[in-house]
This record gives structure tokens, sequence and C-alpha cells, in this order.
């Protein structure tokens, strides 16, 4: 059962973790609590993707695990809808939402273009609905991570590859404006290739 503390949402403070927390049960508390002690080891992160990849590979059940630990730490759910009980419940602590659609490193043009009309999904829910804070979206989920690398690094580009360059700004550029229009900030999310290894 969650803690319930009496006090004023609109001044959130991390200082006090009684109040911080307040919307946490112990069992919540717990599992982050190891969740993060065991994601904090560089070995059981390093041996833990390719037993994943096999687990997946087999066929095995995995879902449920990682539905019950990192996705339930992470993510609100899989679509706007299924997030909502989670905004509803983060509005009620003073705590804004963030949808981040976080699918990337996929390779067609319809993968990318999706990720495009996911985006403008959530800046078109954010005009509608005040617990969204703004919008995210990252590059990655737009363009190959080769594309990104060679412009990253100003290497020439094939002409199919600036004409897929071209496309990439449209994306961005299409997001951008959604996002201008309807009067939502919003965060656009990079990472170095090459960050998540070691």
């Amino acid at each position: 059962m969650p803690h319930t503390v009496k006090g004023d949402v609109n001044h959130l403070s991390f200082d006090n973790t009684e109040v911080a927390f307040a919307g946490k049960s112990d069992y919540d508390l717990k599992r982050a609590y190891w969740l993060f002690k065991l994601i904090g080891s560089n070995t059981l992160v390093k041996i833990s993707k390719p037993f994943a990849n096999l687990a997946v590979d087999l066929h095995l059940p995995i879902g449920p695990l990682v539905r019950q630990t990192l996705y339930k730490q992470f993510c609100g759910g899989e679509t706007i809808k299924d997030c909502d009980s989670t905004m509803q419940y983060l509005a009620d602590y003073g705590v804004g939402t963030i949808l981040d659609y976080s699918v990337e490193g996929k390779g067609t043009t319809a993968d990318f273009n999706r990720v495009v009309d996911e985006v403008l999904e959530s800046i078109e829910q954010s005009k509608k609905d005040k617990r969204i804070a703004f919008a995210v979206f990252k590059v990655t989920g737009l363009a190959p991570f080769e594309l990104l690398e060679k412009v990253s690094a100003s290497y020439i580009l094939t002409t199919n590859e600036e004409e897929e360059w071209e496309a990439v700004e449209k994306r961005v550029a299409t997001i951008c404006k959604a996002a201008a229009d309807a009067d939502t900030p919003y965060f656009l999310m990079l990472r170095k290739a090459g960050y998540n290894t070691r």
C-alpha cells in the first residue's frame, strides 16, 4: 500500500524522501532498489545482453520478467492510452509526464515514418492533456545509425545517402514544427555511438 503523507505536491523536494516517495509502497521501493543495484553491476549488464538475446532466439517467455522489472520501472505503457493511469498517478503527486516513444535502430523508411507518426500523436495529445510536460524524440528513431555516424563525422555522403539525409531532416522539421504549432516544449535526444559499450 502506498504511503500517504500530507504536504504540498507543488513543492516536491527530494530533500525529504518521506514526501518525495510518498506514492510508493515499500514493495515498490524495494523492487526499485534491487533493480538499480543489479543494473549498476557492469558485469551483470555485460552478460545479460547475450543471455537475453539467447532467450529471445529460443522463444523463452522472458516478456513477463522484463515487464515486471525494467518495463515497470521505466515505462508507462506501450501506447498513449496505456500510459493514462501512470500519467494520472504522476499528476496526483504534481509530476508531469514525458511521452517518449523509445523505438530506435530500425532500418526502413516505413519504420522511421512510424516513429514520426507516434511522436506527432504524442505532441497532439499534449495539446489536450496538461499532464504532459513536453515531448521527446530520438534522432536514432528517425535515421539509420550508420548515416548518423557518417554525418556526425563529416564524411562525404553518396547520392543515396544525401537523399536519405534530406528525408531525415524533413522528419525532424515535421516534428519540430508540430511541437511549435502545439506550443509544446520538446527535447531532442542524442547519444554518442558506442555509448553503452564498455
